[in-house]
């Protein structure tokens, strides 16, 4: 009963590549989603939008952080699992990718909403 057939452990490992694989594209989208809003909103201030389209992206920026810094947590745990299930020293890169980003959305999710406070006026 306790051992497993090389198919069963085949199928195993191939879904928890694409949970890996699905959490880490995440990843990238929101990273890249939000680096694309804080452009648009540094390319607004040159191109005079209104106070309230600067608003909405610095709240935009700000849920796309928060969602960036959550699945960069899954991906950290991920690649802690990954690592021990195939022992492949690639998932400790990707660990501390995961490591950089989270403080990067952690660090624009504080910039875009002391932005967006100080701009709704003290």
């Amino acid at each position: 009963m306790g051992k497993k057939t090389e198919a069963q452990k085949k199928q195993r490992k191939k879904r928890s590549m694409f949970l890996y694989t699905l959490v880490s594209r995440t990843v990238l989208f929101l990273s890249l989603l939000t680096l694309t809003v804080f452009i648009i909103y540094v390319a607004g201030n040159f191109q005079e939008f209104l106070d309230s389209t600067q608003r909405y992206l610095l709240r935009f920026c700000s849920i796309s952080c928060v969602l960036q810094g959550i699945f960069c947590v899954f991906g950290i745990v991920l690649s802690i699992v990954m690592f021990f299930v195939s022992l492949n020293p690639k998932y400790w890169l990707y660990f501390f990718i995961d490591i950089v980003l989270l403080a990067l959305a952690v660090i624009a999710f504080v910039v875009a909403y002391a932005m967006a406070f100080l701009s709704a006026g003290i």
